[in-house]
């Protein structure tokens, strides 16, 4: 499967002293990813399920496992600094026959990872200080945060590191003149695949492998400048959005059992999950601590990285709800779906995990073998349902002041509306869109409910006034309408 990072407008990455500060820097940053990287991630979606099979990667393996038709590489050799290797690049278009083969060279070496940038990359790019850096917070953080959610990548090449490949071919993933939206980078489950034999894939490196971003201070590929600080900047959660889906393909291949791809959306919302995993993780907030925006956004530059496309995402699907259900094959498209696909799962991991531990869900999502909603449901061992009407209530009840409110009707992990209304230009308020309904009838022509979501009604009764009756009507403002499977909730929040 290809995987790759998308995200909203991303702020500056200012370092900030004060809320105002932080808060300032929303208002004037920069736009990053984006569009660009939701048209990718469409058209590449469609290709990886269509291309990819999933018993011949398994087969590959156990075979060389066993010592039997080493349809893999088993070179444990570690290159060196300046040492030159070939890669093959996928297509946007059948990529595993489509692709195109560079050069790179070793630019650093840690204990997790080998840095290398195409030997076509624009001048300018990073400095050696700027390989160390990120291979260190690779090493430190995210590894061992990706490990301690998911599990560890499948290591075909049998090295104990991951490629982290930066090249001018993902820059040309970008439309000509957009600088401020961009496509990060990707993972290719392609490259866990054998390169030859039947329904194999030629492309493979046979090697775990990200393809990042290069910087390009000029603009020299399609007129978009890209500094080395607002690359480096802008992939940060990318890497870490990129390990889990290869953590998630590594267990799809490594089962002993019939096994297929995760769902898109869960698949998306896990990645999501493990980028503001790996904030709390930098800042020393645990799982349970219900972090407002003044803790998480006291580095801006880690809240940009980890933090903000999350909130971004979810508040897309907050001014839109009834049409955005965070289960929606729509994942593969739509930012605001994928934004309740990781607040849906938020909230299940917050209440929901086995014995309360939140890894010990996902690493029992990713090892499967169910997908999806099954999946879910299968490892929280709670219905569907129940995980649905909790998490919309909590959407609109979550640190609002509602006397006796039981807690699984909040987030435990997040002050959400404190965190949604900080990026939320330019009122600053929570904006979930709440349908208000007077004395009279209430109409509205357009507004939609989509399977697995639903619309937020408000209405008010002073104490002591008689109780009111509410009927659904069809069009015609007389006869009853049929909700077939549709289901109430009704929260008194005075």
């Amino acid at each position: 499967m290809i995987k790759s990072d998308e995200g909203d407008a991303v702020p500056s990455t200012n370092l900030l002293a004060s809320t105002r500060g932080v808060i300032a820097s929303l208002e004037a940053g920069p736009a990053f990813k984006g569009a660009a990287q939701d048209e990718f991630e469409q058209k590449i979606r469609r290709l990886e399920r269509a291309t990819l099979d999933v018993p011949v990667a398994q087969r590959a393996f156990r075979n060389r496992t066993y010592g039997a038709l080493r349809n893999y590489s088993i070179s444990a050799a570690i290159p060196t600094i300046g040492e030159k290797t070939t890669f093959k690049i996928p297509g946007s278009a059948q990529p595993c026959t489509n692709f195109t083969s560079l050069t790179a060279t070793v630019q650093y070496i840690s204990t997790r990872a080998i840095i290398y940038t195409d030997d076509a990359s624009p001048p300018g790019g990073f400095t050696s200080t700027d390989f160390q850096q990120i291979g260190d917070e690779f090493d430190a953080l995210i590894y061992p945060t990706g490990v301690a959610y998911f599990g560890t990548p499948i290591d075909l090449d049998n090295n104990g590191r991951v490629v982290i490949l930066y090249t001018p071919e993902v820059n040309k993933l970008t439309p000509a003149n957009n600088p401020g939206g961009f496509v990060g980078g990707f993972f290719f489950a392609g490259d866990l695949f054998p390169s030859s034999g039947v329904n194999s894939c030629p492309q493979s490196n046979v090697a775990e492998l990200f393809y990042l971003l290069s910087p390009d201070p000029d603009g020299t590929i399609n007129g978009n400048k890209r500094s080395t600080a607002s690359v480096r900047q802008g992939t940060r959660g990318t890497i870490a959005h990129e390990f889990q889906h290869m953590i998630n393909a590594s267990e799809t291949i490594r089962s002993t059992i019939k096994h297929e791809f995760e769902s898109v959306w869960l698949n998306e919302a896990l990645s999501h999950l493990i980028e503001e995993a790996t904030g709390r993780v930098l800042k020393g907030i645990g799982p349970a601590e219900n972090a407002d925006f003044a803790r998480l956004s006291s580095n801006i530059n880690d809240f940009n990285a980890y933090f903000f496309q999350n909130f971004a995402r979810f508040r897309g699907y907050l001014q839109a709800p009834g049409v955005n259900p965070p289960t929606s094959a729509e994942a593969e498209s739509s930012l605001a779906v994928r934004g309740a696909a990781w607040a849906f799962l938020r909230y299940t991991a917050d209440h929901y995990s086995p014995n309360g531990n939140e890894r010990e869900l996902t690493r029992a999502l990713v090892v499967g073998p169910d997908t999806g909603v099954v999946n879910l449901v299968k490892r929280t061992n709670a219905p569907f349902d129940t995980l649905l009407a909790g998490w919309m209530v909590a959407n609109y009840a979550d640190d609002l002041g509602i006397p006796g409110l039981a807690q699984k009707y909040t987030y435990r992990s997040y002050n959400i509306r404190s965190n949604v209304a900080a990026i939320t230009t330019p009122s600053r308020t929570y904006p979930l869109v709440v349908n208000q309904i007077g004395t009279g009838s209430y109409v509205s022509p357009t507004l939609q409910a989509k399977s697995g979501t639903g619309n937020y009604f408000q209405f008010a009764r002073p104490a002591g006034a008689q109780a009111r009756t509410f009927r659904f009507l069809n069009p015609d403002g007389r006869t009853t309408a049929s909700f077939t499977g549709a289901t109430l909730y009704i929260l008194r929040s005075q």
